[in-house]
C-alpha cells in the first residue's frame, strides 16, 4: 500500500527528459485521468505500472516505487498475486455467509451480555 507518491520528483524527472504527464500516462497504459488520480494521491499505481514507469524513466523499479511511496514492492508483487487468487463469486458468497454467521453470534452474546450485566444490577 503506497504512502505518499512524490509528485515533486516526478515532474522534475518528466521536465529534465522534455515529457509530460500524459506521456507518462501513456507508456502505462493509463488515462490522463488516471495520472491525474495518481500525482494527486487518489489512485495507488499498480506493480505493472511501476515497471512501466521504471522504463519510462531508464531506472530500476525501486526506485519508481520510493517515489510512489511503495516501501516494499515485493511485498507489493505478492500482496497484488494474493489478491488476485481465491477471489471466485462461490468465495464471496462463502465470506458473506461466514459473515452473516458472526453478526448472528456477536448479535446473542451481547443480548446475553446484557441480562447478565441487568442481572448484576439487580442483586445490588
Amino acid at each position: 500500500m503506497a504512502l505518499f507518491f512524490d509528485q515533486e520528483w516526478f515532474d522534475g524527472r518528466l521536465t529534465s527528459i522534455g515529457k509530460t504527464r500524459d506521456s507518462l500516462a501513456m507508456s502505462a497504459g493509463m488515462t490522463a485521468d488516471e495520472i491525474d488520480m495518481v500525482f494527486d494521491d487518489r489512485r495507488q499505481v499498480s506493480v505493472s505500472e511501476i515497471h512501466d514507469f521504471a522504463k519510462f524513466f531508464n531506472v530500476e523499479p525501486d526506485t519508481i516505487a520510493f517515489y510512489c511511496g511503495v516501501g516494499d514492492l515485493e511485498l507489493e508483487v505478492a500482496r497484488e498475486q494474493n489478491a488476485g487468487q481465491g477471489a471466485s463469486t462461490g468465495d464471496v458468497m462463502l465470506s458473506r455467509e461466514a459473515l452473516a454467521g458472526l453478526h448472528e453470534r456477536i448479535d446473542r452474546l451481547e443480548r446475553l451480555l446484557e441480562m447478565v450485566l441487568t442481572g448484576l444490577e439487580v442483586r445490588r
